[in-house]
């Protein structure tokens, strides 16, 4: 497989490692190393990983059980979240709280309102608006790549949050889209599966001499064990 990344992201940001001290030991490409760890604990062989973080959002495709194509899109959850605020005529900061808490949430067994007299459907309505500026880069990804109909969506990313989030993007884009949580305690909010990825691809030739090691141990056991008879 052959990965690119734009030199001068790779110099800024081997620049800010530098500037601290530290000696970059392994430079991976995001995307790879957050795909290599989903493939950890996910059954799918064809998919689309839709990441959404609060700074930048990527999709990638996924064929085969190997990473096939990605993008990085301006669109983001913070973009989201601005507009989401704007429509409402709310601060940032109360624009968040109403997304987190009721999401893509459209009605309860009673009536509710917010302080400000918001109905449910009102938010609703808000932050569909607020994500279709992201959904139709998804879109014409998908079209750009002849992705078949029948290739569900992970979502990863600390937008996953978003109550009701897969059920709105399973509609907006007519296919199955699910949330795809991270195993590890404390990683469930998929923030870390780059990181968590890049160790694990990082510890491929340790793992590889532990199990060498591991097997000619046995080896010898088992020829001792022979021996003594």
């Amino acid at each position: 497989d052959v990965h690119f990344l734009n030199r001068e992201a790779f110099t800024h940001y081997q620049g800010i490692v530098s500037s601290v001290s530290l000696k970059p030991y392994l430079q991976m490409v995001s995307t790879y190393s957050g795909f290599e760890y989903l493939t950890r604990y996910e059954s799918e062989r064809n998919y689309l990983i839709l990441e959404l973080q609060n700074n930048y959002t990527y999709f990638s495709e996924i064929k085969s059980g190997r990473l096939f194509s990605s993008s990085v899109i301006k669109e983001n959850l913070s973009s989201v979240l601005e507009r989401f605020s704007n429509t409402l005529g709310v601060s940032v900061e109360r624009g968040k709280e109403l997304m987190m808490t009721f999401g893509f949430l459209q009605k309860l067994e009673f009536e509710y309102v917010t302080d400000e007299g918001f109905a449910l459907d009102t938010i609703f309505t808000a932050l569909c608006k607020a994500f279709m500026p992201l959904l139709r880069e998804l879109a014409t990804f998908i079209a750009d790549n002849g992705v078949a109909e029948n290739v569900p969506v992970l979502i990863t990313g600390t937008g996953i949050d978003i109550f009701g989030l897969e059920q709105y993007v399973s509609y907006a884009l007519t296919r199955n889209a699910r949330i795809s949580r991270a195993k590890e305690l404390g990683a469930e909010t998929g923030v870390y599966n780059a990181a968590l990825g890049a160790i694990a691809v990082s510890n491929l030739d340790y793992q590889m001499k532990r199990d060498s090691f591991r097997r000619t141990e046995s080896d010898d056991k088992l020829k001792s064990t022979v021996f003594d008879r």
